[in-house]
């Protein structure tokens, strides 16, 4: 009824609003609860906003209580005051379907600054992610690895990357033994180099590091490998007359 458990949320530091909770399972004083948070209350969501939340029950004699705790109310639908530390959660970008990166497109890069491994890191995949290389990439630094992304959805997501339009070169020059390419934690990347999903190379990497490596598969930590992942049919090299530590280099984070 009208005393069944609230969620109540905001976005960033506007004001709360609370829907009612449904019972999924047991009983109206002792079940389970499922409460959901309606965006359109908040006039939508956009990346970067921050959405405050708490849960709030009471029990036959009136007794309030919140998750977190520190929510003062005269009954669920009268709220005084919201916890001091609410529950947050920040909306990111979603990441689906292709993506062209190189010269005048959204993402001019790979592991550059405000280049499209930055921002993957920084959002979810909401389906599996396509990187079509349209131009060649000269000047990448190695500077962003491509981390254990997010998922939401069904989850298992996969990142391919494949030269597009025409056979295409990567190059760049690494501060310090790192790689160009860095798979750090990541699974389910496949690099093909093929232009038309066959055996043809078409796809060049190449570092100018004599202390680098052109690609690096490395786990997080030890828990937090990196697995399921494919480089095939391109030409792996260092720089002319460049000697680098390795082409495919698997190991740790270090």
């Amino acid at each position: 009824g009208p005393l069944s458990p609230r969620i109540y949320y905001r976005k960033g530091a506007g004001s709360y609003f609370s829907q009612a909770c449904s019972l999924t399972g047991g009983t109206t004083t002792n079940g389970t609860w499922d409460c959901v948070v309606n965006n359109a209350d908040l006039g939508g969501v956009a990346p970067a906003d921050v959405i405050s939340y708490f849960v709030i029950a009471q029990d036959t004699l009136g007794n309030i209580g919140s998750n977190p705790a520190g929510a003062v109310a005269s009954d669920v639908t009268v709220l005084i005051a919201p916890p001091a530390a609410p529950s947050t959660y920040t909306i990111v970008a979603p990441f689906t379907g292709s993506y062209d990166i190189g010269t005048g497109q959204t993402y001019t890069s790979l592991t550059n600054p405000g280049g499209i491994f930055e921002a993957i890191n920084a959002g979810a995949l909401t389906g599996s992610v396509v990187l079509n290389i349209v131009s060649d990439l000269a000047g990448e630094t190695g500077t962003h690895a491509l981390n254990q992304w997010a998922e939401d959805g069904v989850g298992g997501y996969t990142l391919t990357l494949v030269p597009f339009g025409a056979p295409r070169i990567i190059s760049g020059t690494t501060t310090g033994s790192t790689g160009l390419i860095r798979l750090h934690g990541a699974d389910r990347v496949t690099i093909d180099g093929s232009l038309s999903a066959g055996t043809d190379r078409s796809l060049t990497i190449t570092t100018g590091n004599s202390s680098g490596v052109v690609i690096w598969i490395s786990s997080a930590s030890a828990s937090n490998g990196a697995g399921n992942n494919t480089v095939k049919n391109c030409i792996i090299s260092g720089s002319t007359g460049v000697t680098a530590i390795a082409g495919i280099l698997t190991g740790g984070s270090t």
